[in-house]
């Protein structure tokens, strides 16, 4: 076989193996993920994935929005952090009056993590349309914020914000009955405060207040030295420190 033979044959081996391995490399790249942590807007939580080991997302300064560097394998869950309910509303959680997340937020899909969201996630789909049904919950809305959400659904997000740190708390009753017993006071409580468009936020912070002297919990001041947590960063970019 002569030589210029050979290296055509070598040629077409190596664009073969090139193919076949996926030398694009499109099918296998990432994005950037940003979600959203509310519970109020819930600022200076640990956000991370189920990966192994777990990534963790970079909370963008002045917000409850944390971004992961890559694409992030759920469940992704939440812990810690606060909320600014000095009825501001602007967000700004290094001065006022806040109050600690007393559980673990988490969310099986999507990009909201809210109590609502974490009680999902001990369902199963037929579980979850059960619920749902139960307290006339539209389907569709179950893992939307309580910022954008429909009054019933705001109402349950808060609810169950009370079921879950009550059994955190050695609750004798079930999630359902501490959900049932306060979902009623914290749904005509909102229906009947006829909240706007210019006053919702006030509305919500009441409501969370609510359900947080419900509960027992105390306030606590802000450390006002404007340092932020090592996983913050001041722009729409992540920070080098998120791993993964």
């Amino acid at each position: 076989m002569k030589k210029r033979d050979v290296l055509i044959i070598s040629v077409a081996v190596v664009a073969m193996l090139t193919a076949g391995c996926g030398g694009g490399g499109g099918s296998g790249s990432s994005t950037a993920t940003t979600v959203t942590v509310e519970r109020g807007p819930v600022f200076n939580a640990i956000v991370t994935d189920s990966s192994n080991p777990p990534k963790t997302a970079t909370l963008l300064k002045g917000t409850n929005k944390y971004t992961f560097a890559s694409t992030p394998t759920y469940p992704i869950t939440a812990a810690g952090g606060v909320v600014d309910l000095d009825e501001d509303g602007d967000g700004d959680y290094q001065t006022g009056v806040v109050w600690p997340v007393e559980v673990s937020l988490v969310t099986e899909k999507g990009t909201n993590i809210t109590p609502l969201t974490t009680h999902l996630n001990d369902l199963d789909k037929n579980q979850e349309a059960q619920f749902a049904a139960k307290y006339n919950l539209n389907p569709d809305s179950l893992f939307d914020l309580a910022s954008v959400a429909s009054g019933n659904i705001v109402a349950a997000i808060n609810s169950i914000y009370f079921a879950l740190v009550s059994q955190s708390k050695g609750s004798s009753n079930t999630v359902d009955d501490d959900f049932t017993n306060i979902f009623t006071t914290t749904f005509f409580s909102l229906a009947n405060d006829n909240a706007t468009s210019d006053n919702i936020i006030e509305s919500l912070i009441d409501l969370e207040a609510l359900v947080n002297t419900a509960l027992g919990l105390s306030s606590e001041e802000a450390v006002s030295d404007n340092t932020t947590s090592d996983n913050t960063t001041s722009d729409n970019t992540t920070s080098d420190n998120i791993t993964g």
